[in-house]
């Protein structure tokens, strides 16, 4: 539907990653880029990865103009998980929140997973099934939670974009399996961890 499209968020990012070895000084910049889901007026869910060590977060969706400025309020690397709040108040009402999945959802249940994955510039739709949910690792450090297998796909740029099912959040995307072995393996971040 129009009001789950509008809530996906492009997000357009400059990194400076810290020097390890002197972590008062910065290296080289780079740009990187994801997705995310609108969850409260004004406050977008995303994968940590996709914003850690930002120095310039901007915004924008099919709706938009201009990419609007975005700011990193909250970083859960444990979880792979960040809250970025935007103030712009045309922003906010054209992007209307959804509510998270309570529990989890069933195996077999329909998902449709958006976001801004590359490939194109415009928002992505893909579908599949729940193929299960399970206790295993999900966030940058390994940390251990519940996270739901789909087999939408999920490309480079989907990180952080919604896994809707009946048209509430039931995930967020974070990773998938490319190899010779596995054909349309995803995962999502249960709504459990998110919450």
């Amino acid at each position: 539907t129009d009001r789950l499209r509008n809530s996906v968020i492009n997000i357009n990012c400059n990194i400076q990653p810290r020097d390890a070895m002197r972590p008062w000084t910065r290296l080289p910049g780079f740009e990187a880029g994801g997705s995310g889901v609108v969850i409260a007026p004004g406050m977008i869910l995303t994968n940590a990865h996709v914003v850690h060590e930002a120095t310039e977060v901007l915004l924008e969706t099919d709706q938009t103009n201009l990419p609007v400025s975005g700011k990193v309020v909250a970083l859960d690397l444990g979880r792979d998980l960040a809250m970025i709040e935007v103030e712009d108040k045309a922003f906010i009402e054209a992007h209307p929140p959804i509510e998270l999945l309570k529990g989890l959802p069933e195996d077999g249940a329909e998902v449709i997973v958006m976001g801004y994955p590359m490939g194109g510039e415009s928002l992505s739709t893909t579908s599949g099934v729940i193929s299960r949910c399970e206790w295993a690792g999900i966030g940058m450090t390994e940390e251990e939670g519940m996270r739901i297998q789909v087999d939408a796909a999920v490309n480079s740029g989907n990180s952080g974009g919604p896994g809707f099912v009946n048209d509430k959040i039931a995930g967020l995307a974070f990773s998938g399996i490319d190899n010779a072995y596995a054909d349309n393996i995803s995962y999502l971040i249960a709504t459990e961890e998110i919450e």
